[in-house]
């Protein structure tokens, strides 16, 4: 089977060893690139932040677990004040990384950082975060329902 370049084709949309793979976000800020096919009963899903790959131990994740903590992260997210709180908590899926969020009136902080190492920042209007959020959540129940 032909390979495709990742340049020739859509942004939001990548051929993956024959599966598609689609693109939420952008890997500069925050980005989510999920796959079309469950297998075995999960989902592969890489996470970037910051231009950082935030799955790279593990990018397979169980839906339910998966979709409920990304859902419970936009309720926070909507929410008035957000001061410091854990993000990126996704299970085992990001096990890897430890992520804090805090919201100062439209714009989200997150500063998160891996195993003994510096800690990196990302700044993203909160729609555009929740956005994101609400796309992927989308994504995922349909993969769900498929």
């Amino acid at each position: 089977m032909p390979t495709a370049n990742r340049s020739t084709l859509p942004v939001n949309l990548v051929l993956c060893l024959g599966a598609s793979v689609q693109i939420f976000g952008d890997r500069s800020k925050l980005c989510f690139d999920v796959s079309d096919t469950l297998e075995n009963g999960l989902l592969k899903i890489d996470i970037w932040c910051a231009n950082k790959l935030i799955t790279y131990f593990d990018n397979m994740a169980y839906l339910p677990s998966f979709t409920q903590s990304l859902r419970r992260e936009l309720e926070f997210l909507q929410g008035s004040s957000l001061s410091n709180a854990p993000c990126l908590n996704y299970g085992p899926t990001t096990d890897d990384v430890s992520a804090r969020i805090t919201k100062n009136g439209n714009m989200v902080n997150i500063e998160f950082q891996f195993d003994d190492t510096e800690k990196n920042h990302l700044i993203i209007e909160a729609e555009v975060l929740a956005g994101i959020f609400r796309e992927v959540i989308l994504k995922l129940e349909s993969v769900a329902l498929a």
